[in-house]
């Protein structure tokens, strides 16, 4: 007799309709003498597959718009629409050897276990053998690396976290400083390296001449301190690092170096999977990393993800991280301990007045970071659909995003909505970067349109729409000035003032006498923060001189004395020359003679002569002039 256990009863106790012990034979069979055969068949699992089934329901509504034309057409129209229809497509029952489970089907993937947080990650179509020994792992040692605390040091991290979280959400600052000061993760989420470029950007906005001088031997450390570390040793802590130098350089006016760090990064942490839920990972029933661990891999992802959009997004690049490729889930908050709230700004204010959260912060910017990658997929692009088709389907798909990004700012709950007053009183930081990100992202797309009086979207107009974000725009960076001063500003207000200021050079060509004048007092507001901004980013500083270049074009015809507000610096840095601004009225000639005395633009560097070529952005692609000529082209 038998003993193993049968799925289903026997054929004579399901004829009968009694209960089966499903041996072999069963006790019933052996009791009467019958013979006990069983079909092994199970006909309960029979089920269609999600597949067949989402066709089925395809057809059927295709079927049912079929009807309803046939029956409201005309009787030759009936005549031919049925010659028309062919059954040839109709769909097959699957038999019994397809699927066998509904469930996902498990691609193999590859875990390549370096320590006990840090895993490389190789998916299904990976050529790799990971059964041969890694021979790059004897060559490596583990580090050892003991924080300097140093109150420079601790001025430059408080400088960063104070000011310029928003912009390096990449960097969980709770996970950072409990390893900075308590050593709580052994020093994993603390890496000499990482330090170092965090205070190369802390030291750049410091009003003591004794730490900000420091800001780049502290980038050159860092990078000396990653090169020693490995570059062939993918590390989260090394990602953080490649973006913070990679902000820093586009900070500076490097772009191309800060493109080319920042696209590291990135490739670094698809290395170690970092946009796949570690969740699911299990070396020998285990799970290969930590819930704690896990949380931080989401924050540096999903901050990573908000980088690439960004930096792709006003540049004009494609971007490298894709939604369709993450499975990590949204980031959440980890603990905090004593001492973090040196390490916030306005502390008191900011957490009385919402519940709003950095986990809130990074959820927005993920979602206009979305709406940012498809803009410049579907509207910029150089093999774009809409491209190639003519003005009216572009305006169209110019008013659906700009729908898209009205609704998406009129839904946002009340508690994390923001408001005029408190724009203005600069009471919520993170909020404010959010808010300047929606305005540059709105101007971006429809400053190629301005010249356009077609209605977009909720009766407005490309012109009115970015006039009305520049309005936002100096709301809050006059509220930031306030509060903070502009030696602190990040570079959303920076690419903020830059977009604004080259939308009011083409409105200047287009307006009333009355819009003339606003336009001026908004120019020379923006002149004045880039100015101020320059203290801290070259970028700024080099934007005001081919600002000036674009505005002396234009002097043959229009006296430029209204926008010119002159800056003098040289290029290292190392001094600067005050210039008189005692006059009223500054000719333009007096202001371009001063401008040639000092060498501000890069050498041998064609990104910068043009400004139209330096602000990037999506209309770098075309100038809004060849962008409009080119479709009038296409419809002709």
């Amino acid at each position: 007799m038998s003993h193993r256990i049968r799925h289903l009863s026997c054929l004579a106790c399901r004829r009968k309709k009694v209960k089966c012990n499903r041996q072999y034979p069963c006790t019933r069979c052996l009791k009467y003498g019958e013979a006990c055969t069983y079909d092994e068949r199970d006909n309960r699992k029979k089920r269609h597959s999600l597949s067949y089934l989402h066709s089925l329901e395809s057809q059927l509504a295709r079927l049912e718009s079929f009807i309803m034309t046939l029956k409201n057409s005309d009787p030759e129209g009936r005549d031919e629409m049925l010659k028309s229809v062919v059954f040839s497509d109709h769909l097959t029952e699957p038999n019994d050897q397809e699927v066998k489970s509904e469930g996902p089907i498990e691609y193999p993937v590859f875990l390549n276990v370096q320590d006990s947080k840090t895993v490389s990650f190789y998916g299904p179509t990976s050529a790799y053998d990971l059964s041969l020994p890694d021979i790059t792992k004897d060559n490596k040692t583990t580090w050892n690396f003991q924080a300097s605390y140093s109150p420079m040091v601790s001025e430059c991290l408080k400088l960063f976290f104070r000011y310029q979280y928003s912009q390096f959400l990449f960097v969980y600052r709770e996970s950072f400083l409990s390893d900075y000061y308590y050593n709580f993760h052994d020093g994993f989420y603390c890496t000499e390296h990482l330090i170092y470029a965090i205070c190369a950007i802390g030291a750049s906005m410091s009003d003591d001449e004794n730490i900000s001088r420091h800001s780049k031997s502290y980038y050159d450390a860092s990078w000396q301190k990653l090169l020693e570390f490995g570059l062939d040793r993918s590390h989260l802590t090394s990602v953080q690092c490649l973006l913070c130098l990679g902000y820093y350089d586009i900070g500076m006016g490097n772009t191309s170096l800060g493109w080319l760090l920042s696209g590291l990064a990135f490739r670094m942490g698809q290395d170690l999977g970092f946009q796949l839920n570690p969740e699911n990972w299990y070396i020998d029933n285990s799970p290969a990393i930590s819930s704690a661990d896990s949380d931080i891999r989401r924050r540096v992802f999903w901050g990573s993800y908000v980088a690439d959009k960004f930096i792709g997004f006003i540049m004009g690049r494609p971007t490298m991280l894709k939604r369709s490729d993450a499975s990590i889930p949204g980031s959440n908050q980890l603990p905090e301990f004593a001492g973090l709230e040196e390490f916030k700004l306005n502390v008191t204010d900011y957490m009385s007045l919402t519940d709003f959260s950095v986990c809130d912060a990074v959820a927005l910017f993920v979602d206009l970071s979305d709406i940012a990658d498809s803009i410049l997929l579907n509207m910029f692009s150089p093999t774009s659909k809409n491209r190639a088709t003519n003005i009216n389907c572009v305006l169209s798909n110019l008013g659906k995003y700009n729908l898209e990004l009205m609704n998406w700012h009129y839904k946002l709950p009340d508690t994390i909505s923001w408001r005029t007053i408190d724009l203005k009183k600069d009471r919520i930081p993170n909020l404010c970067a959010v808010s300047l990100y929606y305005h540059l992202i709105r101007i971006c797309l429809n400053r190629p349109f301005l010249s356009r009086k077609e209605v977009t979207a909720n009766d407005l107009t490309p012109k009115t729409i970015c006039t009305d974000s520049i309005n936002e725009i100096v709301t809050v960076i006059r509220a930031h000035r306030t509060a903070n001063g502009l030696r602190y500003s990040t570079l959303y207000i920076v690419y903020a003032a830059i977009v604004s200021c080259s939308v009011i050079l083409l409105l200047r060509d287009m307006c009333t006498d009355s819009e003339l004048l606003t336009l001026n007092n908004d120019m020379m507001f923006f002149i004045e923060v880039l100015k101020e901004c320059s203290q801290t980013w070259k970028l700024a500083q080099r934007s005001i001189v081919l600002i000036e270049n674009t505005l002396k074009g234009k002097t043959n015809s229009q006296s430029t004395s209204e926008f010119v507000s002159p800056i003098s610096d040289t290029e290292n840095g190392s001094s600067s020359q005050q210039v008189s601004e005692a006059k009223d009225i500054v000719e333009p000639s007096d202001v371009l003679d001063e401008l040639q005395k000092f060498d501000l633009l890069p050498e041998n560097d064609d990104n910068f002569q043009t400004f139209q070529a330096f602000y990037g952005g999506p209309p770098i692609i075309l100038s809004p002039n060849l962008y409009e000529k080119k479709l009038n082209e296409k419809t002709l």
